[in-house]
C-alpha cells in the first residue's frame, strides 16, 4: 500500500514541503506464529515489514508482531475452520500458510486442555463447556464409579452431570484392565443403554459418550456377546437412523434458507426498478443476519452429529464381524444409512468408516446390486482424489475409496458408470503422487477398468501411457511388478497407446528403452509389452494397401533382432519368456528387418533353423512354444530368399513329424496347414512336402475336420496340390485323384451313407433266402483289397490302412460309376455334379 511519509522538514516549510513528500509501499514477510502461553485464547504472529521507496530503494526494515484473539476456541473447536478464519482477517498470514496456523492452534487446544486438568475441573460442565473434549476432565479412577453412575442419574436440564459422569467412565474405559469389570457390572450396562434408548434426541454429547465407551468393549471380539445381550448394535442403529433422519432435514432447511434469500433478493430487485423501498432492504438483511446465525448453529449441531455417526459406525462395524448380526444389521436398512452420508458427510474420519463399512459389505451379491442401484459410484468418485483443506492428500481415506471401487470394479456394469463418471483421469493423476500402498490399489483398479477394450481408447487421452512407461523403466526391482506390467499389457493391445510407448518420449526411444531393460532384467512380463507393440507394428502394415511404400517404420525392429535372438539364447531365460520372444520374432515381417537383408541373413547369422528344429522334435519343448515355433517358421517364408535355407534344413521333415504327434490339437493343425501353404508355393520345398512327407495325407484327413478354419485351409492346399499333380494331357495325377474322391465322398456324405443303409438291407433279405448279392460280393470284395484300387488310385497294405480313412462303407461298382463323372474335370464336382450330395 502507497501511504505518503512526511519528513520533519516538511513540516515545517511551508510551500516546499510538498517537494519532500514522497510514495512508498509496505513489504510483509511472514515468519511464524505461535500461542500464546497464558490468558485468553490467542496467537502471537510474527513477521517482518520493510518499507520500500518508489524507486525501489528499502528505507526500513523491523521484525513485528501482532496478537489474534480467539475467544471462542476450545479444545472441541474445528481447528481447520478456525485456521481459515484468522487467514482471513489477518493480512500478515499469506494463505499458504495455513498449515502452520492449524498447528499452532493445536497447540493452543493442547494447553487449554492442561489448564482444565490442573484446576481440577472447576469450571464446572455447564451448556458451554458441552462443547469441549471428554480430555478435559480430570482423572478417572474405578472407585470412584458409583460417584460417576450418580451423575448419569441427575435430572439437569443441561444435562452437564450426564455429560461428565459418561466423560468419565471414557477415560476409565482408555485403560484395558478396567474394561471387563466395566463390562460385567450389570448396573453400569443397564443404565448406559437405558439413557442410549430413553434419552438419545436430547444430548448428542451424551450420546458420543455412550457409544464410545460401548466402542471399546467392541475392540474385542470376547465382550461381543455381552454387548449382544444388552442389544447394544440394535439401540446404536436407532440412534444412527435418527441422526441420518436429522441430517436430512438439516439439509432441507438450507435449501430452504436459500431459496427464500433467493426470493428476498428479487423483491429488492424489483422495489429498486420502482424506485425503491427500504423495508424490503431491512427485511433482506434481517433474514441474512438470522440466516448466518442459524447457519452457524446447524454447522456445529453438524460437527457434533458427525463425531456420534464416526463412533456410532465404527461400533456397528466391530459388531458386524459376526455375519448374523451383520445381516441383522442389514435388515435395518444399514446401506442404505450408509450410503446416504456419503453425499453430506464433511468428516474425514466418519468418511474413512463409512467407506470400510460399506467395503465389507460389497463382497456380498445382494448388496452389491443395491451399491449399484443408489449410484454409489459417482458419489465415491467425487470424493476423490481426498484433499484437506491445507492440499495435502488424505491418505487413509483415498485407500479406502479404491479398495471400494477395486471390490466393486468386479461387476461391468459397475466398470460401465465408472468409465462414465470419468474416472480414469482421476485415477491417472492419483499415480504420481500417492503412496506405495494407494498406488498398487491404483494400478489394480486402472487394469480392471482397461480390461475392456472400448475403454482403452479412453487411456491415449491422458497421461496414463508416459506416467505408465516411467514406472516400468525405472521401477526399482528386477521385475516389473505384477499390477503394473497387467495394466501396460493392457495398454499396448490398442494402437494409439503403443505408438505412445514405442515413441515415447521421442521416435523410436519408448522400444530401445524397454529392450535395454529387458536385457538386463530378462522379464518376461516386460517382453509381453514389446511383443503387442510388434503386434501393433504388423497389424499397422496388413492394413496399409501398399506397405511397401506406406508403412512408416520400416526397418525399426532391424537393430533389436540381434538383441532378442541373444535373450533367446540365453541360458537364464525362462520358458515364458522364450514364449513371448517368439511371439515377437513372429510378428516381423520383411519390411520391418534392415534393408536388403531379410530373414535370409538373420537365419544364417545365428543359425535360427537349427535352434528351431531342436524345438520340434517331439517332447522336447511345452505347447505354447512349440506353436510359437511353428508361427515363426510361416513368418520365414514371408521371405522368398529363406526357402532354399528351409528346405535343406529338415524343418520341414520336423513339422511333418510334428503333426504326427500333435494330430489331436486343432490349434497346432491350423498353423501347420498355413505353413504347408506357404511351403507349397516355393519350388525348393514343394518337393520336400509332396514326396518326402505325406502331408498330403494329412490334409486329406482335415477335409472334415469339426473346425471351419481347418476345413478351409486345408482345402486351399489341397487346390494347390491339385494343380501341381496333372499330367501333360492337364488330367489330375495320382495324388489329384485322390483329391478327388476325397473331397467327393465329404460332399456327398449323407448320400453315400443312405446307399450304404440301402445295401445292408438288401444284403439282409438276400441271407434270409439263401441266395448272393453280387453288388453285396463286389463291396466286400472293394473294402477286402483295399481303396480305389480299381479306380487308378494306389493300394495301401495293410499295416498302412490309417491312411485309408477315405474308404467307402458302400457299393463300390455304384462308387466307380459315380466317380467317373468327375475324373476328367474337377470344376464339374464344383458345380455340383456327382450324383445325389
Amino acid at each position: 500500500n502507497a501511504v505518503p511519509v512526511h519528513g520533519s522538514k516538511a513540516e515545517s516549510c511551508g510551500p516546499r514541503a510538498r517537494k519532500a513528500v514522497r510514495m512508498t509501499r509496505k513489504k510483509l514477510t511472514f515468519h511464524s506464529v505461535e500461542p500464546l502461553e497464558h490468558g485468553e485464547p490467542t496467537l502471537v504472529v510474527y513477521y517482518e515489514e520493510e518499507v520500500i521507496d518508489e524507486d525501489g530503494d528499502r528505507i526500513s526494515k523491523s521484525r513485528k508482531s501482532k496478537k489474534i484473539c480467539v475467544p471462542s476456541f476450545s479444545p472441541a473447536a474445528d481447528v481447520e475452520a478456525v485456521a481459515d478464519q484468522v487467514v482471513d482477517k489477518c493480512k500478515q498470514i499469506p494463505s499458504s500458510k495455513v498449515g502452520a496456523v492449524e498447528a499452532a492452534l493445536i497447540e493452543l487446544q493442547r494447553r487449554l486442555l492442561r489448564e482444565r486438568a490442573m484446576d481440577g475441573g472447576g469450571r464446572g460442565y455447564g451448556a458451554a463447556s458441552d462443547r469441549e473434549l471428554s480430555a478435559a476432565l480430570p482423572e478417572a479412577n474405578m472407585n470412584d464409579l458409583d460417584d460417576y453412575m450418580e451423575m448419569m442419574y441427575d435430572t439437569d436440564e443441561d444435562y452437564s452431570n450426564k455429560i461428565r459422569g459418561t466423560g468419565l467412565v471414557v477415560k476409565l474405559c482408555k485403560n484395558v484392565g478396567n474394561l471387563e469389570l466395566l463390562i460385567q457390572n450389570h448396573s453400569l450396562m443397564a443404565l448406559l443403554t437405558r439413557l442410549l434408548d430413553t434419552e438419545h434426541k436430547k444430548s448428542l454429547e451424551m450420546v458420543y459418550n455412550i457409544i464410545r465407551i460401548f466402542l471399546s468393549f467392541s475392540t474385542f471380539e470376547v465382550m461381543h456377546d455381552l454387548l449382544t445381550q444388552y442389544k447394544v448394535g440394535s439401540l446404536t442403529l436407532k440412534v444412527l437412523t435418527y441422526e441420518t433422519d436429522r441430517a436430512e432435514q438439516r439439509i432441507k432447511d438450507e435449501f430452504a434458507l436459500d431459496a427464500e434469500e433467493k426470493r428476498l433478493e428479487v423483491e429488492v430487485r424489483q422495489e429498486e426498478m420502482r424506485g425503491g423501498s427500504q423495508e424490503v432492504l431491512d427485511a433482506l438483511d434481517v433474514f441474512r443476519r438470522k440466516k448466518k446465525k442459524q447457519t452457524r448453529k446447524a454447522a456445529t449441531v453438524k460437527r457434533i452429529s458427525e463425531k456420534v455417526l464416526h463412533v456410532g459406525y465404527y461400533l456397528l462395524l466391530n459388531l458386524a464381524e459376526d455375519q448374523a448380526t451383520e445381516k441383522k444389521m442389514l435388515r435395518r436398512q444399514l446401506l442404505e444409512g450408509l450410503i446416504k452420508h456419503l453425499d453430506h458427510a464433511s468428516g474425514s474420519q466418519l468418511l474413512l468408516v463409512i467407506t470400510a463399512f460399506i467395503k465389507k459389505l460389497s463382497i456380498f451379491e445382494e448388496n452389491k446390486n443395491k451399491i449399484k442401484a443408489m449410484a454409489v459410484v459417482r458419489k465415491v468418485v467425487q470424493l476423490l482424489p481426498c484433499k484437506k483443506k491445507n492440499g495435502d492428500v488424505f491418505e487413509p481415506l483415498l485407500w479406502m475409496l479404491l479398495r471400494l471401487l477395486f471390490n466393486l470394479s468386479f461387476d461391468a456394469e459397475l466398470r460401465g458408470q465408472m468409465v462414465k463418471e470419468s474416472l480414469i483421469p482421476r485415477l491417472v493423476d492419483l499415480l504420481a503422487p500417492a503412496s506405495s500402498r494407494a498406488r498398487v490399489v491404483t494400478l489394480k483398479l486402472l487394469y480392471h477398468l482397461s480390461t475392456e477394450d472400448k475403454v482403452k481408447s479412453l487411456f491415449a487421452y491422458t497421461d496414463a501411457v508416459p506416467i505408465v512407461m516411467q514406472m516400468l523403466l525405472n521401477f526399482p526391482g528386477q521385475h516389473i511388478g505384477i499390477e503394473l506390467a497387467a495394466l501396460a499389457v493392457n495398454l499396448s493391445w490398442h494402437p494409439r497407446n503403443a505408438e505412445a510407448m514405442c515413441h515415447f518420449p521421442s521416435k523410436g526411444r519408448g522400444l530401445y528403452e524397454l529392450v535395454g531393460r529387458l536385457e538386463k532384467t530378462l522379464d518376461p512380463l516386460l517382453m509381453k509389452v514389446i511383443r503387442n507393440i510388434s503386434s501393433w507394428t504388423l497389424e499397422q502394415q496388413l492394413q496399409l494397401a501398399e506397405p511397401e511404400k506406406e508403412y512408416p517404420l520400416r526397418g525399426m525392429w532391424g537393430r533389436f533382432v540381434d538383441q532378442l535372438v541373444g535373450v533367446l539364447n540365453n541360458r537364464d531365460s525362462s520358458q515364458d519368456l522364450v514364449v513371448e520372444v517368439l511371439g515377437t520374432l513372429g510378428n516381423l515381417t520383411v519390411l520391418d528387418m534392415p534393408r536388403a537383408a531379410g530373414w535370409a541373413r538373420t537365419i544364417k547369422e545365428h543359425d535360427l533353423l537349427s535352434y528351431v528344429s531342436r524345438l520340434l522334435v517331439p517332447g522336447m519343448a511345452q505347447h505354447d512354444v512349440v506353436l510359437e515355433v511353428v508361427l515363426l517358421v510361416g513368418q520365414f517364408l514371408t521371405d522368398p530368399r529363406t526357402a532354399a535355407l528351409v528346405a535343406s534344413s529338415g524343418v520341414v521333415g520336423g513339422l511333418h513329424e510334428l503333426w504326427k504327434d500333435r494330430n489331436d490339437d486343432s490349434e497346432i493343425q491350423l498353423q501347420l496347414l498355413d505353413v504347408f501353404y506357404r511351403l507349397l508355393h516355393y519350388e525348393e520345398t514343394r518337393e520336400e512336402v509332396l514326396y518326402n512327407t505325406r502331408a498330403v495325407m494329412d490334409m486329406l484327413s482335415c477335409v472334415d475336420h469339426r473346425h471351419p478354419n481347418v476345413r478351409a485351409v486345408a482345402l486351399d492346399c489341397l487346390e494347390i496340390v491339385l494343380e501341381l499333380n496333372r499330367g501333360e494331357d492337364g488330367s489330375p495325377g495320382e495324388l489329384g485323384q485322390q483329391i478327388l474322391k476325397r473331397r467327393f465322398q465329404v460332399h456327398n456324405q449323407e448320400w453315400l451313407e443312405a446307399m450304404d443303409r440301402e445295401d445292408g438291407l438288401r444284403g439282409s433279405q438276400h441271407s434270409a433266402l439263401g441266395h448272393d448279392d453280387p453288388r453285396m460280393n463286389s463291396h466286400l470284395s472293394g473294402w477286402g483289397n483295399g481303396a480305389y484300387d480299381e479306380y487308378g488310385g494306389s493300394k495301401y497294405d495293410e499295416e498302412e490302412e490309417d491312411y485309408a480313412y477315405f474308404t467307402r462303407h458302400g457299393s463300390t461298382e455304384r462308387l466307380a460309376m459315380d466317380m467317373g463323372m468327375i475324373d476328367g474335370d474337377p470344376s464339374e464336382y464344383k458345380s455340383g455334379g456327382g450324383g445325389g450330395g
